[in-house]
């Protein structure tokens, strides 16, 4: 169990739909496929961050490749949460909790930590660093498709 997220487009081809079947790896973003345990708290969080709620609702046979999503228009925004993620994983603390003035939640744990780093949460940091380039690589190939006018679409099975 846990969280599976697909990029779909106009004209994917067979190929590229078998290419995101990884065997639930975390590290395929690239292929337009972002996966999170059920035991990953802070990368659900990240996840649920970035897609909001619709996402996270059932789908209608209409809806049945996801929804739309602006990669380019959210490229800062995922930018600004990976950074928060990473603080996150580093300080031990959950990554919901910065969801409301995060700038000066980051700078009290940074504060706190005082030259004194743990490696908390669920990944250990190189992991958890590899997680978030996977999800960065998932937004650099939706915005490919989106410069190339494919509509991308994101679907969430959880």
């Amino acid at each position: 169990m846990g969280t599976d997220i697909y990029l779909s487009w106009n004209k994917i081809t067979e190929k590229e739909k078998k290419n995101q079947l990884t065997g639930w790896n975390i590290y395929s973003g690239h292929t337009g496929y972002l996966r999170a345990s059920i035991g990953m708290q802070n990368e659900n969080g990240l996840l649920r961050m970035i897609f909001e709620d619709k996402f996270w609702e059932g789908y209608d046979d209409k809806n049945e490749d996801g929804y739309e999503y602006d990669f380019i228009g959210n490229w800062e925004k995922i930018q600004r949460l990976g950074f928060m993620y990473l603080v996150g994983v580093v300080s031990g603390k959950p990554i919901n909790q910065f969801n409301q003035g995060h700038g000066e939640a980051i700078k009290k744990i940074l504060e706190e930590m005082n030259d004194k780093v743990e490696m908390g949460g669920n990944l250990h940091f190189v992991e958890a660093v590899g997680f978030l380039n996977s999800v960065f690589e998932f937004f650099r190939l939706g915005c490919t498709k989106q410069e190339q006018g494919k509509n991308p679409k994101v679907f969430i099975s959880w």
